[in-house]
């Protein structure tokens, strides 16, 4: 997709940042990055390639640019904040076996730190407000109601 690495970010005090990685095994993968302004604004970068997450990704089909404002900032953190984005584990034991469904990356960068939470498929809860946020509400996307797993 050709992002940047934010465990490299995080290497700036002064970078906040976050991304949302979504491979659903039979969908386009998207990612949706906010890089956070000293202002309380942000920028949001939506990228979404041709494959499916659990197969071949493909090639980068959407590249979009967005400005955020400061309320709609404020509402995402607060939803990684419910979430206890910073101090959750980066993996769990997903809910149930089976082999379709989707990796959910949450990464953020902020103050020198560098976190992840890699989750499987949640189906409620503050980690998938925040994510689906980004990528619906934020970015623009519109997946069919069947394609949200």
């Amino acid at each position: 997709m050709g992002e940047p690495s934010l465990w490299e970010l995080s290497k700036s005090k002064s970078v906040e940042t976050y991304r949302f990685l979504w491979l659903r095994t039979f969908n386009h993968p998207v990612s949706a990055r906010l890089d956070l302004k000293s202002d309380g604004t942000a920028e949001l970068v939506v990228k979404v390639l041709s494959g499916q997450g659990g197969y071949k990704p493909g090639h980068l089909t959407q590249n979009r640019t967005l400005k955020v404002p400061k309320d709609s900032v404020d509402y995402f953190l607060e939803l990684l904040n419910k979430a206890q984005f910073w101090t959750a584990p980066t993996e769990e034991e997903p809910d149930g076996v089976g082999c379709d469904g989707a990796q959910w990356i949450m990464e953020g960068v902020k103050e020198g730190q560098y976190h992840v939470a890699d989750r499987w498929s949640p189906k409620e809860g503050p980690y998938r407000k925040a994510a689906l946020f980004l990528a619906i509400n934020l970015g623009g996307l519109n997946p069919r109601y069947n394609d949200v797993y």
